[in-house]
């Protein structure tokens, strides 16, 4: 009886398109991860060890809070850490897809799109980086839906993403606001509209101000970077990433001036072009969706503030100005572009859109591509065949 009644179950699986879309998102989900998903490099595990002991440095909260109380200067415990971090990552986007009430609004093929991606790639591939505690930390910003509570909230998590990392400015703060901006779009009271515009300009400025304090200097002279990396290799159970102390005494202006010089390298312009095409289908894809979530929208100022929307789902992109990790970049535009998508769905309300057969084909077609992308890793590694095994045959 209960091999008939599964047997029924898993052929109503594929009757049913709601619930095999649903299932194909998790499978694809799983397999987009899996082939991106390696244990942390040492640029993550040596990124993780700077703190304040010698004096304020930028990239020294994680060290501070976490890495030195909890001893993850043994590396196999700071792959145990990243590792549950990264889980619960892709624990809280399946939330937030249920959260923001997605499935609701769109066909769940269009979940599948953003499962399947190279961000989910990527993001398997960054294990370690602190990227993955920004996009958690940004993902539960955009959930509050109590305007006054998400400010509270907003306020020290753009300290704490900043003094994480100062990329949080560029990357992840625009989608982070985005929730701020539709629930001012939507005000029709002008006094709380007014306080509403004070309240967004005061999260600009704030996340504006702390980035300049931490970045636009050097945050360690080359003495103090030269005693925090005797100290961290004096504890440290694993080889660091010399190369790493660099960024310590690096402002702002010497990454660009480094970045004009990659201007004229072959291989940068290839991995921007190669990395453009395999996000550029499903970024596309959420663009569209979200214009015409906002068409059905009946406040005419949430359908003007759709550039400003896409603008922010691009923001990444920007840091092609200021680091060379290209398909980092375009991975975490795809990503915020889905956040933003996300947010959309939260704070909007409207009838669920109707996905013609030419655009679900087309959906389908997004997919494959995702699951077959895979260039600019970081350091250069490929992408893991399914079934994943392969490394198994020679451990050693």
């Amino acid at each position: 009886m209960t091999g008939r009644a599964t047997r029924q179950g898993f052929a109503q699986l594929f009757q049913d398109e709601e619930r095999f879309w649903i299932a194909a998102a998790f499978l694809l989900g799983a397999l987009a991860l899996m082939k991106g998903l390696r244990a942390p490099n040492l640029w993550a595990a040596t990124q993780a060890q700077i703190s304040y002991q010698f004096g304020f440095a930028k990239r020294g909260l994680f060290g501070e809070w976490f890495a030195r109380p909890l001893h993850l200067e043994i590396y196999r415990r700071f792959a145990v850490f990243s590792s549950i971090a990264l889980a619960g990552l892709m624990t809280s986007l399946a939330w937030f897809v249920r959260w923001t009430g997605m499935v609701a609004r769109i066909s769940p093929i269009g979940i599948a799109v953003f499962a399947s991606s190279y961000a989910v790639t990527y993001l398997g591939n960054m294990n370690g980086y602190f990227d993955i505690i920004l996009v958690a930390l940004t993902i539960a910003v955009i959930s509050v839906r109590r305007p006054l509570l998400r400010y509270a909230l907003a306020l020290p998590a753009i300290a704490f993403g900043l003094l994480m990392h100062e990329l949080f400015l560029l990357v992840f703060f625009p989608a982070m606001l985005v929730p701020f901006l539709l629930d001012a779009a939507r005000e029709s009271n002008a006094r709380r509209a007014r306080w509403m515009a004070v309240a967004n300009n005061s999260l600009i400025l704030a996340a504006v101000g702390i980035t300049c304090a931490i970045a636009l200097h050097p945050s360690l002279n080359t003495q103090q970077v030269l005693a925090e990396r005797l100290a961290i290799a004096q504890r440290a159970d694993f080889p660091l990433r010399g190369d790493f102390f660099d960024v310590l005494t690096r402002s702002t202006v010497d990454n660009v001036r480094i970045m004009i010089a990659y201007a004229h390298v072959q291989a940068w312009w290839i991995d921007l072009i190669s990395s453009a095409v395999a996000v550029a289908p499903a970024i596309a894809f959420f663009l569209w969706l979200t214009r015409r979530i906002l068409g059905d929208v009946g406040i005419p100022q949430i359908k003007q503030i759709y550039p400003t929307l896409v603008l922010a789902s691009l923001a990444p992109l920007s840091m092609n100005l200021l680091g060379w990790d290209v398909g980092r970049w375009f991975a975490l535009a795809q990503l915020t572009t889905f956040l933003v998508f996300g947010a959309v769905c939260l704070y909007t309300h409207g009838q669920r859109l109707s996905l013609s057969p030419a655009v679900q084909r087309m959906a389908i077609a997004i997919v494959v591509l995702n699951l077959v992308s895979g260039e600019a890793l970081l350091d250069g590694v490929s992408i893991r065949a399914y079934p994943y095994l392969s490394s198994f045959r020679h451990p050693f």
